[in-house]
């Protein structure tokens, strides 16, 4: 996988190259067999189709069949590529787990204003049911076609009664594709989904609308040994770490879709002293986070009356006397629900994710 946070430009890589190419060889090749799919019956002439520049030849049946089954090669290729390549990989964010219709239910209530939105993985719930059940219908249309392909070609006087229900299958798969299709395009209308556009055709969204809608994804990223993640590496010993920016934290939160709620932006900047509690001299702290207890953490916070947003940066490995350690910015409605949510927060951090040794 190609994920990565680019934290100065505000981005994160959704999906590689490689998976964009997939992407688009299904989709394009799809689009072309509804097409085609279509011309190969008497439509086209009939209702004037052969006159919109471009589709003269959309009444000739040999050229749309010829056209229908180079599209068959690349979508059937491109699917079977999609299969054994993230199968080999062992990459399992598109199956559905349990849960998923439940969560798909309070997803789709909080795009009408009923509850709050839970935090979400990498793919939405409702992503996961949609490629499970699409998958069925891509297996429908490649095996009925493969066996309609092979009687046009090898076996003209194939059984009536096979050929009926591999026709049938293509016929019906063929209507369930392009309903789905329709669906797709439906989601994408939807305005929380806008921010997913750009990752389709660039791979990549922007880091505030994954902080902001797949808190359990960035959670993970965050905390992969990977190396990936560019805004969480921790400087080799001896070397001074990298100033954070708390102003990003705050510029992410006047892009959240209610900031128009927002009465009040409160931020904590806690750094490294020089003498712990017990007041020992301290040069130098060393930092780890338990990322899913923050997620935990973030979502429980954010369910308080008032809160639009909470964003934490923490800052792992070593740190020397007056690094900055971590940023948390709270947003809300009103000072008297922000200021009880900081200081909670901020405690439950301590206390369940972060944990340190001095020197």
């Amino acid at each position: 996988m190609a994920e990565k946070i680019l934290a100065e430009e505000n981005l994160v890589v959704r999906h590689s190259a490689l998976e964009l190419i997939e992407h688009w060889a299904i989709a394009i090749s799809g689009l072309i067999l509804l097409l085609t799919g279509i011309f190969e019956l008497p439509v086209a002439k009939r209702y004037y189709l052969i006159e919109i520049p471009g589709l003269g030849w959309s009444a000739d049946f040999i050229t749309s069949l010829y056209l229908h089954y180079a599209a068959a090669l690349i979508f059937t290729v491109a699917a079977v590529f999609h299969v054994f390549h993230h199968g080999l990989r062992g990459e399992k964010g598109l199956l559905p787990q349990k849960g998923d219709l439940a969560s798909s239910v309070a997803v789709m209530k909080s795009l009408i204003g009923i509850g709050k939105e839970p935090p979400l993985h990498k793919y939405l719930p409702e992503q996961r049911l949609a490629y499970a059940g699409m998958a069925v219908i891509i297996l429908m249309l490649i095996l009925s076609g493969l066996v309609k392909t092979y009687k046009n070609i090898y076996a003209p006087d194939m059984s009536h009664t096979v050929l009926l229900w591999a026709t049938w299958i293509h016929n019906i798969s063929f209507i369930l594709f392009f309903l789905a299709f329709l669906a797709h395009m439906g989601a994408i209308i939807l305005r929380p989904n806008w921010p997913m556009v750009r990752g389709i055709f660039t791979g990549k969204v922007r880091l505030d609308y994954a902080r902001h809608r797949h808190a359990l994804w960035l959670n993970e990223l965050e905390s992969s040994p990977s190396g990936n993640v560019k805004e969480q590496s921790p400087a080799p010993c001896g070397e001074k770490i990298a100033p954070m920016n708390i102003q990003i934290l705050i510029d992410n939160i006047k892009k959240h879709p209610d900031y128009n709620k927002v009465g009040m932006i409160l931020c904590h900047n806690g750094v490294v002293r020089s003498f712990s509690r017990d007041g020992k001299p301290v040069q130098e702290i060393t930092v780890s986070a338990d990322r899913k207890r923050l997620a935990e953490i973030m979502t429980e916070m954010k369910k308080r009356p008032g809160i639009i947003e909470i964003l934490v940066e923490i800052k792992e490995g070593k740190l020397r006397v007056g690094d900055d350690v971590m940023y948390v910015a709270v947003a809300g409605d009103f000072r008297e629900n922000v200021f009880s949510a900081l200081m909670d927060t901020v405690n439950a951090i301590k206390a369940d994710v972060t944990s340190k040794t001095e020197s």
